[in-house]
């Protein structure tokens, strides 16, 4: 039997992808516009100082305060968690979510649905405007009614991984569970 174990990680691949890589992005952005505005415009010290700190001001509202609050989210709500799949004839066998000393286990057999809490812009597949449109969570229905919550953060791979379970795609206009 192997098993696979996917963590929460800020320097794992999906914790790269889903965490450093925007705030570098929009750092890359705001300091690029700032030399364009500098090297094109004759500009002085104290202008040069209102156009950083409305560009980085604006960047931090719109961009990386909300990137925040949903990274907050996701990391408070599953600190500490794991999901541990386990897999036997190259299919998979088992599962088993862990958080904060509760652990439930379940195969492929007890799960009712799995619901896909996509962005807007992630539901309907266009281009994605803000960070947070790329984050997203499941959501594992068991038969007995009992829920288990994994963010993007944790594991962004279920669809792959539970390719014979009905999936439900929901449309959120911003990712919060």
């Amino acid at each position: 039997m192997n098993s696979k174990v996917f963590k929460i990680g800020i320097f794992n691949s999906i914790g790269l992808y889903f965490i450093i890589r925007p705030i570098l992005f929009i750092t890359l952005i705001d300091f690029g516009v700032i030399f364009c505005v500098k090297m094109y415009y004759d500009m002085t010290v104290d202008q040069i100082k209102v156009v950083v700190f409305g560009l980085l001001l604006l960047s931090f509202i719109f961009y990386l305060l909300p990137l925040i609050i949903l990274l907050l989210n996701y990391f408070i709500k599953n600190k500490g968690a794991s999901i541990k799949i386990i897999y036997s004839n190259n299919s998979v066998c088992r599962a088993e979510y862990s958080r904060a000393g509760k652990k439930v286990e379940f195969n492929t057999a007890e799960i009712n649905k799995i619901e896909c809490n996509f962005s807007v812009t992630s539901f309907e597949n266009r281009m994605k405007f803000f960070f947070w449109d790329e984050y997203f969570y499941y959501v594992i229905i068991l038969k007995d009614n009992s829920r288990v919550f994994i963010p993007c953060i944790l594991c962004d791979q279920i669809e792959e991984i539970f390719t014979s379970i009905k999936f439900i795609r929901i449309r959120r206009y911003f990712p919060f569970y």
